[in-house]
């Protein structure tokens, strides 16, 4: 099981998003929408392999990263401009697609939707499943109209599509209109908000708990305590993760002042991570794990509480607020509506709950996957329930490569540093088809930086070298010294904070500049006494 989370801040003037106002603008942000995702709210809570083949096709989502960027781009050039935001309200599509989405951002005012206003990436695509495709990278959008102007051209800035699909116009309902249907068709849809979205009636589910069978640990006569410990170590839970953590990029955006790694040998040890608000300051936000799944196999409540314990307990080696400032995010896996799975289910969570009012912490978001089971061959595979959670709370204070000589203009006066970076990913490996060029490079200092081990010598073994280029090189420059091309990431660790680990010795200030400084004052310097008539 893979668990993986993001954190973020908000604008305080961001917080509270204004009502719908009759004359409102309904946008559409994102990519086109394909039969993509079709079903999928509904898939997502059976079993797979229950379904008929076709649908959980269409049901399965289909990531596109390019327009998840575009996306992004937009919403944040708009959250930038503080009190200009043209964005009153934003919802992320998920389940249900426009469906879901657009009845939830126009209620209860309600509003006409032209449904060949979607922008589409297949024109073959039903009334049906432009409305209810969960296709992703989208967002629904209320603006005003006079900001109209002001958001298509941030849109088109991004080379992002954009599409007024309706007005709020205070009828309280939804009308799905298709202006390519004969005249006198009725609307596709034409529902009472209040009726679908208002105070809907509880529904009740039937769970019945089992009475499992426990019996004592035996273990057989023939195990012996080394082969016992070798089976533990090669656990994913227990042995190093250095096979996944070293290949990976884990400090995107250089604000990550603390990551899996720890000390001078680099293991992955932490049980915490730190992130910083910006560069300018050491603020930031702290956040854990906990999950305990093997002791949901005896007692689901008693696994919401150590999952809970686990988390917190982590997060107490980054200084904290407060203990009341700290939130969670909760995933729950199970395959609820199988057997005594469901039951199960509702003993964790009335058992967490109660565990965070004991300890004045808060639940303030999660997901679910209800359908961890799968179909096949006949019989159906149940995946054990689990629940992760994810604690985070605010942060007060946050707080190797060789360079040789060469003509490098950025790396000037650094010549002889042995210090780490960030690498982030295994791409960069340098080749020399012919072998007359690598002599030349040599020759003349153009490989200035080098990947090196423990005795600060060059290096091609991993992890020291991500990715086995020949004699360690990690960038190459030019004869003039004006370009230089480097796998690693120096911009993520010019501030002593930014790296996962500084020896006492070096005297670094913990707020202050790291070496990796000079490349960037080296830039300033070079282009300062270039300028136009200040050199040559």
């Amino acid at each position: 099981m893979l668990s993986r989370r993001s954190d973020g801040r908000i604008d305080h003037r961001h917080l509270e998003k204004s009502p719908p106002e009759v004359g409102m603008l309904v946008v559409k942000i994102g990519g086109p929408a394909y039969r993509i995702g079709m079903g999928g709210g509904a898939a997502s809570s059976v079993p797979s392999g229950s379904n008929k083949a076709d649908l959980d096709f269409n049901a399965v989502q289909r990531g596109d990263a390019e327009y998840s960027q575009k996306l992004w781009r937009v919403v944040r050039s708009c959250v930038e401009m503080g009190d200009r935001n043209p964005i009153v309200q934003i919802h992320d599509q998920g389940a249900g697609g426009n469906c879901n989405v657009v009845k939830e951002i126009i209620y209860p005012l309600g509003a006409q939707i032209d449904v060949r206003a979607v922008k589409v990436g297949d024109e073959t695509l039903s009334v049906l499943e432009i409305w209810g495709a969960e296709y992703q990278e989208n967002d629904c959008l209320l603006i005003r109209p006079d900001k109209r102007d002001a958001m298509q051209a941030i849109c088109d800035r991004e080379r992002c599509f954009m599409q007024v699909i309706g007005t709020i116009d205070g009828s309280g309902r939804v009308t799905l209109v298709d202006k390519n249907a004969p005249p006198g068709t009725p609307p596709a849809v034409d529902l009472d908000l209040e009726k679908v979205l208002g105070s809907m009636p509880d529904k009740t589910f039937n769970f019945t708990r089992s009475n499992a069978v426990r019996q004592p640990v035996a273990l057989p006569s023939s195990e012996t305590a080394m082969s016992a410990l070798h089976r533990v170590l090669r656990l994913p839970s227990v042995c190093s993760k250095r096979f996944l953590t070293n290949k990976v990029d884990r400090h995107v955006t250089g604000l990550v002042a603390q990551q899996q790694c720890v000390g001078p040998l680099q293991l992955p040890l932490s049980d915490v991570a730190v992130f910083a608000q910006s560069h300018q300051d050491t603020t930031g936000l702290a956040t854990s794990i906990g999950e305990q799944p093997i002791k949901g196999l005896i007692d689901s409540a008693a696994m919401a509480r150590l999952a809970l314990g686990e988390a917190l307990t982590n997060l107490v080696w980054a200084r904290a607020t407060a203990l009341p400032d700290v939130r969670a995010s909760v995933n729950w896996m199970y395959a609820a509506k199988m057997a005594s799975e469901g039951a199960a289910m509702w003993d964790a969570a009335i058992s967490l709950r109660d565990a965070m009012l004991e300890l004045g912490v808060a639940c303030d978001g999660g997901k679910d996957s209800l359908s961890m089971a799968a179909a096949a061959g006949g019989e159906t595979v149940m995946a054990p329930g689990n629940l992760v959670v994810s604690a985070y709370v605010g942060c007060p204070d946050i707080t190797q490569v060789r360079i040789g000589e060469s003509p490098a203009v950025l790396l000037k006066g650094m010549e002889g540093m042995v210090a780490g970076v960030w690498c982030a990913h295994g791409e960069g490996k340098c080749l020399f088809p012919d072998e007359a060029v690598k002599r030349d490079v040599l020759a003349k200092g153009l490989a200035p930086i080098q990947y090196v081990d423990a005795d600060a010598q060059p290096t091609e073994v991993y992890p020291a070298n991500p990715n086995g280029s020949p004699l360690g090189i990690a960038a190459l420059c030019s004869e003039n010294g004006r370009h230089l091309a480097m796998m690693p990431h120096p911009e993520r660790c010019f501030l002593t904070w930014q790296l996962p680990y500084v020896p006492s010795s070096l005297g670094l200030q913990p707020k202050g500049p790291a070496p990796w400084l000079k490349l960037f004052q080296n830039a300033r310097e070079w282009a300062e006494s270039h300028r136009a008539g200040a050199g040559k």
